[in-house]
Parts: structure tokens; C-alpha cells; sequence
């Protein structure tokens, strides 16, 4: 398994390798472009101070996003039994229908073969009660915190809050991915409910190159970075 500093310094690897791909768009060549203001600290504090001061605070991803039961049966191509009303999605929400299968049905699904990593051997059993959830995918300011820290900031948000269950958190991310292309993590990672693993290990999802991933790292819980945030369920 993974060593924790390792693991963190393999995430900020992948979050300045996205800056470089998304500056690239813009037509910018950060390895030129960039290199003088860099050099020059007069520059280089006014990049730091744009950064620090400027920079807004994030909105929350997937505002307000509803994927009802019949939605996600045509998206991941698993027959759904459900004929139950979807929820109104509130308060930067996203309400999904999950309709009780294990990571290896979600992984081996038409969606699954095409948006996933198929690393579902070790996880198979992994599963929750079907049903209509409300996601905070990812719960607003939740980075920056230790597991035991986003839990306990998460009770403040409500009670009802709980951190999510990862299948249910990787069928919303995997259906959003296959419907619009866009990655609702906007490649940062997820801390999920805990899953039974060997040792002391804890699973987060994340998407690489297109498609969802579950990765297990050694003493995840103690980690705290600008790009690990949690997932938040209730059950409707």
C-alpha cells in the first residue's frame, strides 16, 4: 500500500500537472511563459498575492443535478425497478437513484466498462441500500481537514449528514461523467464511508484520464491537503 507522504506528493504531482494542462488550452507554455516572473521575486509575490487573496472561494460542484431512477438505469445500462418520484435537489445538492449494486456490478456495467477503472476484485462486495440519495459531491470546505476533522465538520452542516457510502458516491460520479464529460471532483480526491479493507487502509475515488477510480492509501485518515475533500450522503 501506498506510504502517505508518497500518496500526497503523487496528488500534488497530479493537481499541477492539471494547472499546466488547462493553461495549455489558454495557449499558455507554463514552462516558458511563466519562467521569468518566476525568477523575478518582485513578480513571483504578485503571482502569490493573486493566489492567496484574489482567488475565490470555489462554488460547490454539481449544484442542484437530479439523476433520477430512470436516468441511471439508460446512462449505466443496468435495468432499474423504481418508480418513485425523484427528490428536488436543495442547497448545491445532487440527488441520485442507487439501486443497491456492489462495485463489481457498477464496475462491469456497459458505463462501468467504458468510464472505470477495473480494480473491483479486492472491493466486490461493496455495497449500500438502494434507494434516492442526496450527495454534497464534495462537501463544501471540506479539504484542508483530517477524516476525524471532516466528520466533525460535517455535523455542523446537519445530522442527517453522513459521510457517503463510496458506491453510492461513484454511481454519481460515474452517471455525471457519462452524461456531460465532466469530472465533479475536477480532479481532486473523495474520502468515502468506510469499507472494510485489509490492515489500516481507507478507499477514496478520484477520476483519472476519464475514468472513476477507487485507490487505497496507508493511514489516509491523517492526511490533510487543498485536494482531499469528502463525500456526504442522505438517504431520502
Amino acid at each position: 500500500m501506498a506510504n502517505p507522504i508518497v500518496a500526497e506528493e503523487f496528488g500534488l504531482t497530479k493537481k499541477l500537472l492539471a494547472w499546466a494542462e488547462r493553461a495549455a488550452k489558454q495557449g499558455l507554455d507554463l514552462s516558458t511563459d511563466l519562467q521569468s516572473s518566476i525568477d523575478d521575486p518582485v513578480r513571483m509575490q504578485c503571482i502569490v498575492r493573486c493566489i492567496r487573496v484574489g482567488a475565490p472561494e470555489p462554488s460547490v460542484p454539481g449544484a442542484h443535478l437530479v439523476y433520477d431512477a430512470a436516468a441511471v438505469s439508460r446512462i449505466l445500462g443496468i435495468p432499474v425497478e423504481c418508480s418513485d418520484p425523484a427528490p428536488e435537489a436543495e442547497g448545491g445538492e445532487i440527488v441520485v437513484y442507487y439501486g443497491g449494486w456492489d462495485w463489481k456490478t457498477l464496475c462491469t456495467s456497459p458505463a462501468g466498462k467504458k468510464r472505470m477503472w477495473q480494480d473491483w476484485h479486492e472491493m466486490s462486495g461493496w455495497k449500500a441500500e438502494p434507494g434516492y440519495y442526496r450527495l454534497l459531491l464534495p462537501v463544501p470546505k471540506s479539504n484542508r481537514k483530517t477524516w476525524s476533522e471532516q466528520l466533525r465538520s460535517l455535523v455542523k452542516i446537519s445530522a442527517t449528514w453522513q459521510a457517503a457510502p463510496i458506491c453510492v458516491a461513484a454511481t454519481a460520479l460515474l452517471v455525471h461523467l457519462m452524461e456531460t464529460g465532466n469530472d465533479l471532483l475536477k480532479n481532486d480526491w473523495c474520502r468515502c464511508a468506510t469499507e472494510q479493507l485489509p490492515g489500516i487502509h481507507r478507499a477514496v475515488l478520484d477520476v483519472v484520464d476519464g475514468r472513476v477510480r477507487v485507490s487505497v492509501n496507508g493511514h489516509l485518515d491523517r492526511i490533510c491537503n487543498d485536494y482531499l475533500w469528502l463525500a456526504a450522503s442522505r438517504k431520502s
